[in-house]
């Protein structure tokens, strides 16, 4: 990421403003394409399909109906049962009769395999013909999509802040506490189709993000998330879309709240062992300082999991302005580490406590957020409490 400063550093002034002007980052980044597909499962006859999308990353279907009688079962899984996801009754977050349908959670690969299987025990109350309707399936696509990097991408593997793998061994004790911190940040892909990013706020399971990432209840309803989307060493890089697979997997999550003048969308897990093994972030209530030094565990483009923390020329990455105004908003706390497509909804982060002090949530050469102070006064207004959630 260039330095503001950067024309100063050589860099001459067309050079700023076309980098400039080509690095607006997009609010969401798509990789899901969109293939007709019609199947049916008539019901009470067990049948399957074997989708195939030659090159794809990943394939999710969208089922337009689906009311399964008791005791029947659509699968949707890889050809070797890597990854498998069984749905019953009315599907994924119970909105099989809604008008919008579902989508179901992504298997990786180029062929993903449907089988439906009846009990046979066919209720007479269910007078549709069919048990399920597929329209269509995703496939999973990254896009060339403009970068919102400005200059060199300084963002490394999280993994290069672990133990013997930092460099650096001034900083080993500190960075040693960012990769732990980072590990609470989770990979998310809502609707089948849009990549972006979110982390666990305090102890009780709640997952932040932005708006403009899990708009509404459906949205919540429809996201993977993955956690611990990190390489074994630092050498490996994981700089492809869904590279290095996550080692936890949740398929949906209970709607909390959102506000798009804050651009945050909180939402809920179940709360399990293996969550509280990811740890989980706390937020300044003061917000952030101005000139302080930061830090950002996020994945851009649905990469593996990366952490960005200085600029080109060497420095940290700090926050360079507060209650700015720019295309993105007001009251925008700006600052220059590298982020990209794929980043919205990462936690900004001080070095000085690791408190989070600011949501990323729009990329430019100077990357933008919320004030964490805003959205803690707006989760105030709405009486909304979560355990832990403060530092």
């Amino acid at each position: 990421m260039l330095p503001l400063n950067a024309c100063i550093l050589g860099y001459s002034l067309y050079t700023v403003f076309a980098l400039f002007a080509i690095a607006i980052e997009s609010r969401l980044y798509r990789v899901g394409q969109v293939t007709p597909l019609r199947w049916d499962a008539a019901i009470g006859q067990s049948s399957s399909i074997t989708i195939t999308a030659p090159s794809a990353l990943y394939i999710s279907v969208h089922f337009r109906s689906f009311n399964l009688p008791l005791g029947d079962r659509i699968t949707i899984r890889s050809p070797a049962r890597s990854s498998e996801y069984s749905y019953t009754d009315l599907g994924r977050g119970n909105l099989g009769i809604e008008t919008s349908g579902f989508h179901t959670s992504f298997i990786l690969g180029a062929q993903a395999i449907v089988e439906y299987v009846s009990s046979n025990r066919t209720s007479s109350a269910l007078l549709q013909p069919f048990a399920a309707e597929i329209d269509y399936f995703i496939q999973g696509h990254p896009r060339a999509q403009t970068s919102s990097i400005c200059g060199v991408d300084n963002s490394e593997p999280a993994i290069c802040f672990k133990g013997d793998n930092v460099k650096d061994k001034k900083i080993q004790a500190i960075s040693n506490q960012w990769y732990a911190k980072s590990l609470a940040t989770a990979r998310l892909l809502v609707n089948g189709s849009f990549l972006c990013t979110g982390w666990l706020l305090g102890s009780e399971g709640h997952l932040m993000t932005n708006y403009h990432c899990i708009t509404d209840t459906q949205a919540a309803s429809m996201v993977d998330i993955e956690f611990m989307a990190v390489g074994e060493t630092c050498s490996e890089e994981c700089k492809r879309t869904f590279a290095c697979h996550g080692r936890k997997l949740y398929t949906s999550a209970a709607f909390i709240s959102n506000s798009e003048l804050y651009d945050y969308a909180l939402i809920k897990l179940v709360k399990s062992t293996e969550l509280s093994s990811f740890g989980y972030l706390t937020l300044r209530s003061t917000g952030p300082k101005l000139g302080e030094a930061i830090y950002i565990p996020h994945y851009p483009r649905g990469y593996g999991l990366r952490i960005s923390r200085l600029l080109d020329d060497g420095t940290a990455a700090i926050v360079q302005t507060l209650n700015g105004s720019t295309a993105c908003g007001s009251n925008q706390v700006g600052y220059a580490a590298d982020t990209d497509v794929g980043s919205s909804g990462a936690p900004v982060i001080a070095v000085s406590d690791n408190s989070v002090i600011a949501l990323h949530h729009c990329g430019q050469c100077e990357n933008t957020a919320v004030n964490i102070k805003d959205i803690i006064a707006d989760l105030r207004v709405k009486k909304i409490a979560v355990n832990d959630m403060l530092e």
